[in-house]
Formats: structure tokens, sequence, C-alpha cells
């Protein structure tokens, strides 16, 4: 399998909750600062999209019908435990006016 490498986040000072961890094994996932919106509603509750997010792998394409329309999307999971975290955008139609591409929801 080889080895492998996870990136740990830096922290405030104060050691505050401002990295997101996997719920499962609490490796870090993503920085608060890297929160782009909180605006986004999934079928399991908030999720917040990020412009950076760390430790994951990605799973295949998949085409998803969202309230915004029919979307292109990869899971994301953890890289240590595999635990489904979010989904990453590959393309979509227009409902992120300032987003790229590579911008991810975590739940």
């Amino acid at each position: 399998m080889g080895l492998l490498f996870v990136e740990v986040l830096p922290r405030d000072a104060t050691g505050g909750a401002d990295v997101l961890q996997c719920r499962r094994c609490r490796v870090d996932a993503a920085s608060v600062g890297a929160i782009l919106s909180r605006d986004f509603q999934g079928r399991i509750g908030r999720t917040y999209l990020f412009n950076r997010v760390v430790n994951i792998t990605l799973g295949p394409n998949e085409n998803r019908n969202f309230r915004t329309g029919l979307h292109t999307v990869n899971d994301i999971s953890c890289i240590c435990c595999q635990e489904i975290l979010g989904w990453r955008y590959v393309s979509y139609n227009d409902i992120f006016s300032s987003a790229s591409n590579d911008h991810c929801l975590i739940f």
C-alpha cells in the first residue's frame, strides 16, 4: 500500500476549533478559514463550501440531481478511514458565480 502522508493544519494559539476533522478518525480535513459559504443544505443537514480540503481521496465522477439541477460530482473520503466527508463539484450549471471547479462541500 505505501506510506500514508497526512497533512496537519495549523491551529490558532488558543487551541480553538479552527480546523474541521473527520468525525470517525479525527484527521484534519479543512480549515475554518477556507470556508467560502455556509449557505448550503444537504440531505442530512447543513453543508459548507470550502476552497481547500486536505487528507482526502476522490471517488469516481457521478451525475447527481440537486435542487439547482444536474451536476457532476466526486465523493470525497477521508484518506485514513475512508469515511465519506462530502463531495467535490466537477462541473455545474453556474450555481457559484465566483467558484472554480475544485470547491468542495463537507457535511
